[in-house]
């Protein structure tokens, strides 16, 4: 999740414009970008629904609702992904990406080196946030 942003920095949605535009695809630049960091801020609501279902602080129409206020996503794949989240087994799974995304993005802190590393070495998220600091 963070490599795309590493990689091609503002470049992105340039990139996706050039692959989709001969394609006869109408690419907005400005609108993806808004677009793309909307679901980045919004990536800990699947988290949340799962905390809510383990929580037992909403049925699944509770949830239906909650996703469908917060999700960029149509009708369907909110409830695909909300049968999805009711099941026990990934409840803890779901905030590994929020979590992971923001200790992975304070350790890189935009160096390339670190970068390297985050790809090449074993490194624990107690071991992510010390060197953050460092």
């Amino acid at each position: 999740m963070l490599a795309p942003t590493m990689l091609l920095g503002d470049e992105i949605e340039q990139l996706g414009a050039k692959c989709l535009r001969p394609l006869g695809i109408d690419y907005d630049t400005a609108g993806s970008a808004v677009v793309r960091e909307a679901h980045e801020l919004l990536l800990p609501v699947a988290a949340n629904l799962t905390r809510m279902s383990a929580e037992n602080e909403v049925d699944r129409d509770g949830m239906l609702a909650y996703a469908r206020k917060w999700r960029l996503d149509e009708d369907l794949y909110v409830e695909r992904l909300v049968d999805y989240l009711c099941r026990p087994t990934w409840l803890p799974y779901e905030s590994c990406y929020p979590e992971g995304l923001h200790t992975c993005r304070r350790f890189v802190n935009g160096d390339p080196g670190r970068f390297s590393r985050l790809l090449r070495e074993q490194l624990t998220p107690a071991a992510l946030e010390r060197q953050a600091s460092s």
